[in-house]
């Protein structure tokens, strides 16, 4: 767990003298701006290191010569520059890459549309509902968030694979739409349930029917969560690369498939750059386009409870059952007295016992536990400082921090794990091990630990500082017994939504892990690949239990943040 009371004697008697001053209306002296850099700077300047950097050297490893298997070339040598455009010609000269973006694309587009369609329908009645069930419904959506990434893949192999499905265009599409669902609803769910209901009620006294006022009054104001979601959904779909491998084969091969294959198969690194520069162009531009296309607008607090309609329920319960069914399969099949998960033969926890008899899997584990206790701790002491940072002070050096922070959690993430490939091999020259996976968890987790920091002091109330301040409380005092206990939670929030993260990453761990080195989702994914055994369905469901217990503990730490009302 972490250690605050090191980090609130450190850290925060300089942030807190800022803040206090700030609240006060007085302007900050030397002293409290000696405070503010020493706040500011470490979060800064890792997020420099390990995200500006690397990006800086995939751009520059564009430029070398195509084929260069793992080495980059000087930019100088005798005095003449080696940088080339072979690696962009390479692409532009060749149609299948066209097509393989052009096919990612229109993937990433057919499973935005039907995320929003499935998830319109639930995010209406969430928003429209009585307060009495509201949370409970947002608490299911969140939920299968808390079930590894492979796992909720693989509990679709296990669907799919007796229909002979499997391995074709339709289970991709499944398979993009079920992970990414929740990104869609949440997003949608926030916006509704901000709009004003007079504007609905005086639309109802004008004669408008139910569907008049969806159309007019309803979709038009719910556009800016359209946008969100969509963006939420359509760029990490556009660098998936395990959902295509492992439902959809090797027969329409995506970006992130490719992207993956230059750097990892074919060891050519400049190229791969090149695809990954591209890609990160379009994410930019499509980040921009649902940035101008989502602001924001000015709405009330709820709307009407029209929306307790026969065919919401209807359709909330069919999109519950989409994300719960495929992960009671797993649970049931992890007793299922069987090899094959083709049929129900008898149950037996025996698997179990054999899970904790596999010394490779305990292995795994144990590595996973080390890397995610260890990049939770860090990331929430350097996440913390960020979301203070972004709370407090707006000017300078620091209005680049917003962008510094939520880089990591807005791109795709295949993105950040071949630029810190790229970093940890051609300039620190690391062995990639524990060393490199706790590091790149640590750049991705920061932002998630900032945005949850962030939004608990944003809601504190400035009359308890104006109190402690009167009643002679010095700004230490004011932190430790006024500031630091309603701050508390959302820093272990941020600790245990950083250990999730972690313990359940795959895509990022895939680049910078090394070889030799196995984390617990790694392992999953070796066992899908190789041979499917029980065993997956029992580590699956203990796993699931585990990530299902903290994002509880997480979401009763700071509910707001989790529910999407950040």
């Amino acid at each position: 767990m972490v250690r605050w009371s090191e980090w609130a004697g450190t850290v925060a008697p300089g942030f807190i003298c800022v803040t206090e001053s700030r609240q006060a209306g007085r302007s900050p002296g030397p002293g409290e701006n000696l405070q503010k850099w020493l706040v500011s700077l470490p979060p800064t300047l890792f997020l420099l290191a390990f995200l500006v950097a690397p990006a800086l050297l995939m751009v520059v490893a564009s430029f070398q010569q195509v084929g260069d298997f793992g080495g980059l070339l000087p930019v100088l040598e005798n005095g003449q520059s080696t940088l080339s455009l072979e690696a962009y010609r390479f692409f532009f000269g060749d149609w299948i890459y066209a097509e393989i973006f052009l096919r990612s694309f229109l993937v990433a587009t057919a499973t935005t549309l039907l995320c929003l369609l499935l998830a319109y329908p639930l995010a209406l009645l969430i928003a429209t509902g009585g307060k009495r069930h509201r949370d409970l419904l947002v608490l299911l959506v969140i939920l299968p968030l808390a079930s590894n990434f492979l796992i909720r893949i693989y509990a679709w192999m296990i669907v799919l694979g007796p229909a002979e499905l499997l391995y074709t265009p339709f289970a991709v599409i499944v398979g993009m739409v079920y992970v990414h669902l929740p990104f869609m609803i949440l997003p949608l769910y926030t916006n509704l349930e901000s709009h004003d209901p007079a504007l609905l009620e005086a639309a109802q006294d004008l004669g408008a029917g139910a569907w008049t006022r969806f159309w007019r009054i309803t979709l038009p104001l719910s556009l800016p969560g359209v946008w969100s979601g969509s963006a939420l959904v359509f760029i990490p779909v556009l660098g998936m690369f395990a959902i295509p491998e492992l439902l959809g084969g090797t027969r329409d091969i995506l970006i992130g498939n490719l992207i993956k294959e230059q750097f990892l198969d074919n060891r050519d690194w400049p190229l791969g750059s090149t695809l990954s520069i591209l890609l990160t162009a379009a994410v930019l531009l499509l980040a921009w386009l649902a940035a101008w296309a989502g602001r924001p607008r000015r709405g009330g607090r709820e709307m009407t409870r029209g929306g307790r309609l026969f065919g919401l329920w209807t359709a909330a319960l069919a999109v519950y059952a989409f994300l719960y069914l495929p992960l009671a399969v797993v649970v049931i099949f992890s007793f299922n007295d069987s090899l094959l998960n083709a049929e129900w033969v008898g149950f037996t926890a025996r698997w179990y016992g054999q899970l904790f008899e596999n010394t490779e899997m305990l292995r795994a584990a144990a590595n996973s536990l080390i890397i995610a206790l260890g990049a939770a701790t860090l990331a929430t002491v350097l996440g913390s400082m960020a979301g203070i940072a972004l709370q407090r002070w707006q000017s300078g050096f620091l209005r680049a921090l917003p962008f510094l922070v939520l880089a990591p959690v807005a791109m795709p993430e295949i993105l950040l794990g071949v630029s810190l490939l790229l970093f940890f091999r051609q300039v620190l020259d690391l062995t990639l091990g524990l060393v490199s996976i706790l590091v790149a968890h640590i750049t991705f987790s920061i932002g998630f630990v900032a945005i949850i920091v962030r939004v608990r002091l944003a809601g504190l109330d400035e009359s308890l500082f104006e109190a402690a301040r009167d009643l002679g409380a010095s700004p230490w005092q004011t932190f430790r017994w006024v500031t630091l206990p309603l701050i508390l939670p959302g820093i272990l929030a941020g600790f245990l939504m950083s250990f999730t993260l972690s313990i359940d990453d795959f895509v990022i761990t895939f680049f910078v892990a090394g070889v030799g080195v196995t984390t617990l989702p790694l392992q999953i994914y070796s066992m899908i690949k190789v041979a499917v055994s029980p065993e997956v369905n029992a580590v699956s469901t203990l796993l699931m239990a585990l990530t299902l217990t903290l994002i509880a503990l997480a979401s009763k730490l700071a509910p707001d943040t989790l529910r999407g009302r950040a």
